[in-house]
């Protein structure tokens, strides 16, 4: 892990230590590049997310997505699974509507906050085997951990985020155990927050994963990978009924992997198991049920010091694949065990109700070398070993359990329509430290390593646990005063309370708080194809702990102002979205300047930028996807660091390219070809600013073939081997880029 919290001190030396737990359609793959005419189920179009969008080609077809299932019936349009139409597939990248934003099959266009959708396809296509890879064609979002990394933290304008959910559920293992791509549909990422229909979370924005949906014809598919590095990895993909009357399919993803990497001594390995049913109980009732087994091991791994990296080191430049971990101890061993179900119900063609649950639960087992000091030398580094004294124990455990129920209603007002929810969730999440402690290990040369697995004295301890638990009440409006003119109103009102318990001092700590969350948003459409749009909303965020005086830390609060528009090019060939935003968060933890050992809450940052994105697939064949950031994102308040600091791994200028094209007639029809730039300007290391890590510009390609149903592809990152830093957690924890890497896949379906 990364993400520490309380400092310790041996010495003259400050000690990093504990690690931070808080936050705690039927159709089958159609190989198409261009426009396409397909038959599916109107019905299913109408209550669908994707829409016509969801029935592209590169892995085998999605279903209405899981938070609005759709449900055929006898007595509602569209019900007779005869009835056919034809729609137009407008491209492989580009999708039109999303629902984390709003909870409802809204049009992006009509949503008064940017959101973003990264489609199965693209992940295919740009051969995406990290969750940690999936989003580096967004504006704005950068990965703030190593690419490699089995636990996932991004930074979203400005900020880093946990807000990572699954199915419209938060994800309460993320920050501890991560994703595999192989059982994702698409990912769609809301900028800024979502505290009005989810509750507690991070300013920045929701990462939402939507996993892959049964289908009620039989289909079949298996890829096999193999790249530089000894990476293999095998995925299975099966869907189909398991019923005459198809009323009942499954769908299952299986997934192996092995792989090294340019580190010194670094093995990892994986497996997912996903399974998922869908079942269309009545004719106007469905229930789909999904889990998931997720099993990760591979080194723990800390970044290398910025001095002999970013900043000269009179010992000349760090080995990049130095590994300042210890061989035989570092580990980082994730069991995560995931299962959700949601039912809907439709009462008529205008009103529904959905419910859903979802549990999460997750092991980790630990042990981590931690880098404390570099020696004035420039070569020696100080380091303690972290981990539990609990023989083939787990060091942590955090489980997750969550319910959500909600009214959906369409109706009117005289001339103004309404699209209404109306709803209610609650959470229980349970997060503990067990017999972790932390003791010095041998000092490793860094131009000369010698390994020693031996252990010194303890020097700290931790076991605890925390419980956090809410309730929240939602409604939102979304009103439709003409096609051109819509209103979108939110209220929410939260109660939580958080439990906290230090075993080794035998205290116990709880705090209770409640919130309002508003959120407003005008959208302004003087053509149809263009569409002008403001917003206002705010968040809260729990902060565990106590200052120097014993008393309880509020919630963190931050408040989003977004403007922008968004529009439909070349015929809706195209869909574009530019921003500007300003965030705040305020009640950020400081150091205490009179006591190191505690925080103060006096601290308080901002974030302000333009982002712009282009996605579509502008000639038959040509599918690309663009992005531009500019974001200023500094301290405003602060005890610790001076007003007017950089956040730290944020640039000011950052933009992404990624483009394919497929031969659409002759004899290489199939064939086709990729080729993606990623620029990130330089970046502050830390909010001391004391170093900074440059800029660069990757380039990454591929290529590919499709016959009847087997597709070949080579994808090839960092094509011309540029050494570049990724992030920086510390001036102790720089992050070195992958180096050239190529992946060669096959991929079968039938």
């Amino acid at each position: 892990m990364r993400s520490f919290s309380g400092y310790f001190f041996l010495g003259s030396v400050a000690l990093a230590a504990l690690p931070s737990l808080v936050a705690v359609a039927p159709a089958f793959a159609l190989p198409v590049a261009g426009s396409e005419v397909v038959l599916v189920r109107k019905a299913d179009l109408e209550h669908s997310a994707l829409g016509a969008r969801g029935l592209l080609g590169g892995g085998l077809a999605q279903a209405p997505p899981a938070a609005t299932p759709a449900a055929p019936s006898q007595d509602l349009p569209g019900s007779d699974p005869s009835e056919l139409d034809e729609v137009t597939v407008v491209g492989r990248y580009l999708r039109k509507d999303a629902t984390t934003a709003t909870k409802t099959d809204t049009p992006l266009i009509d949503i008064p906050q940017s959101i973003q959708v990264v489609p199965r396809q693209l992940l295919e296509d740009q051969k995406i085997i990290q969750f940690n890879d999936a989003l580096k064609t967004v504006s704005g979002v950068f990965n703030a951990n190593p690419t490699f990394a089995s636990f996932s933290t991004f930074n979203v304008r400005g900020f880093n985020t946990n807000n990572i959910y699954r199915n419209g559920f938060r994800d309460g293992v993320n920050s501890l155990a991560g994703f595999d791509v192989a059982s994702i549909e698409r990912i769609e990422v809301l900028k800024g927050p979502g505290s009005v229909l989810y509750g507690q979370g991070e300013l920045s924005g929701i990462i939402n994963v939507e996993t892959k949906r049964p289908q009620p014809k039989a289909a079949y598919a298996a890829t096999f990978d193999a790249g530089n590095y000894g990476l293999f990895r095998s995925s299975l993909d099966f869907t189909g009924p398991l019923t005459a009357d198809k009323a009942l399919s499954y769908r299952l993803n299986a997934v192996y992997q092995n792989s090294k990497s340019f580190l010194d001594f670094f093995q990892a390995e994986r497996w997912l198991v996903a399974p998922a049913f869908t079942w269309r109980i009545g004719s106007n009732t469905t229930l789909d049920i999904d889990g998931e087994f997720y099993n990760a091991r591979q080194p723990s791994t800390f970044g290398l010091p910025a001095v002999g990296t970013v900043l000269p080191n009179p010992n000349g430049k760090i080995s990049t694949g130095r590994f300042v971990g210890e061989p035989l101890l570092d580990n980082y061993g994730s069991s995560a065990y995931r299962f959700s179900y949601r039912l809907e119900h439709r009462f008529s063609p205008n009103w529904s109700l959905r419910h859903g649950f979802s549990s999460s639960h997750q092991r980790l087992l630990f042990t981590q070398t931690v880098p404390v000091e570099l020696f004035p030398d420039g070569r020696t580094l100080l380091r303690v070993i972290t981990g539990t004294t609990v023989p083939d124990g787990y060091t942590f455990w955090r489980d997750s359990n969550i319910v959500d129920t909600y009214l959906i209603g369409n109706f009117r007002t005289g001339p103004v329509e309404h699209k209404l929810v109306f709803g209610f969730d609650a959470s229980w999440f349970y997060n503990a430290t067990r017999q972790f402690n932390g003791a010095l290990i041998a000092p490793l040369d860094l131009f000369n390593p010698v390994y020693s697995p031996t252990r010194g004295p303890t020097i700290l301890e931790a076991n605890s646990f925390n419980s956090p638990s809410s309730y929240g009440i939602y409604i939102q409006d979304q009103l439709s005063f003409s096609e051109n003119l819509k209103l979108l109103l939110g209220l929410r009102y939260d109660n939580a309370t958080q439990r906290t318990a230090d075993l080794l001092t035998a205290t116990r700590t709880s705090e209770d708080f409640d919130a309002f969350s508003p959120r407003v948003g005008l959208v302004w459409r003087p053509i149809l194809p263009l569409a002008l749009y403001g917003s206002f909303s705010r968040s809260f965020l729990p902060t565990l702990g106590t200052n120097q005086a014993g008393l309880p830390f509020v919630p963190e609060r931050g408040e989003q102002f977004e403007a922008g528009l968004k529009a439909d090019l070349l015929e809706g060939k195209l869909f574009t979205t530019l921003a500007y935003f300003d965030l705040t968060r305020q009640n950020v933890l400081t150091p205490d300047p009179s006591n190191p050992f505690f925080s103060l809450q006096t601290g308080e940052q901002n974030s302000r930028g333009v982002e712009f994105d282009l996605t579509g697939e502008p000639v038959p064949g040509w599918n690309l996807t663009a992005a531009y950031a500019y974001i200023d994102a500094r301290i405003t308040r602060d005890t610790q660091f001076a007003v007017g600091n950089r956040l730290g791994a944020v640039p000011h200028h950052s933009a992404s390219l990624w483009s394919t094209y497929q031969l659409q007639e002759g004899s290489l029809k199939g064939l086709g070809f990729g080729l993606g730039l990623f620029y990130v300007g330089e970046r502050t290391g830390d909010l001391a600013n004391t170093f900074t890590l440059p800029g660069y510009l990757r380039t990454d390609a591929g290529v590919y073939y499709r016959a009847d149903n087997v597709r070949y592809a080579f994808n090839f990152r960092n094509l011309f081997n540029v050494e570049y830093y990724e992030s920086a957690g510390s001036a102790l924890d720089v992050i070195v880029g992958t180096p050239f890497t190529v992946i060669g896949s096959v991929s079968v379906e039938f």
